[in-house]
């Protein structure tokens, strides 16, 4: 199992993980899993927040704006390449703590790496918010988790912990970019790599299963 620290807001883990599953496939090993853990980029974000990442961008970090778009504009080209559609420029900057906290009972449905996924197709190409209930209920109705059950997990305050754990052992790790690998052998790697890389990192895993 190859286990992956990320946040939905992060567009270097939607591509990472495209690229970890492709060298999944080159090398055959069909029956690797990827558990997404959660790692909070932005945890003080108010509930209420909906505002355009690119404009949290320019706000946050007094970045000119042409730079910021210059930047999305590469990441879509990449995302292209890997058979992703992105879109950052209608990509919501929002609370991803009620996603985090479904992501967490998807993985013990053994959907989680699927929800993550989808989510962030939802995040950077369709401009949906992933703070809103209605949406994340719709996503995991996608994947196969009936309404109720998702309705359950977002009304109360469920897998909180599990989500602070997460973040938590991130920390102590001393994470401090995302997307972030742990092997099945133990080693690590984190950021943007390139395809070779993930495969090194696997066919290194693969000598020790």
């Amino acid at each position: 199992m190859t286990k992956v620290w990320a946040d939905f807001h992060c567009p270097y883990c939607y591509l990472g993980i495209a690229r970890l599953k492709q060298a999944m496939e080159e090398l055959a090993l069909h029956d690797a899993e990827i558990s997404v853990r959660s790692y909070l980029l932005n945890p003080d974000t108010p509930p209420e927040t909906d505002i355009l990442i690119t404009d949290y961008v320019v706000n946050q970090y007094d970045a000119k704006r042409e730079i910021v778009r210059r930047q999305n504009a590469l990441l879509e080209r990449k995302g292209r390449v890997l058979g992703l559609e992105m879109d950052l420029e209608k990509a919501r900057f929002s609370d991803m703590f009620p996603a985090h906290r479904l992501l967490q009972h998807m993985n013990t449905l053994g959907k989680g790496s699927a929800f993550f996924e989808r989510a962030q197709r939802a995040l950077f190409y369709e401009g949906q918010l992933l703070s809103d209930h209605e949406t994340l209920i719709a996503l995991a109705e996608e994947i196969g988790v009936p309404r109720e059950e998702t309705m359950g997990v977002l009304l109360s305050d469920r897998y909180k912990e599990e989500v602070l754990s997460d973040d938590r052992e991130a920390r102590e790790k001393e994470i401090d970019f995302v997307p972030y690998y742990e092997f099945a052998d133990g080693n690590t790697m984190s950021g943007e790599r390139t395809y070779e890389e993930y495969l090194a990192a696997l066919r290194r895993a693969k000598k020790t299963l």
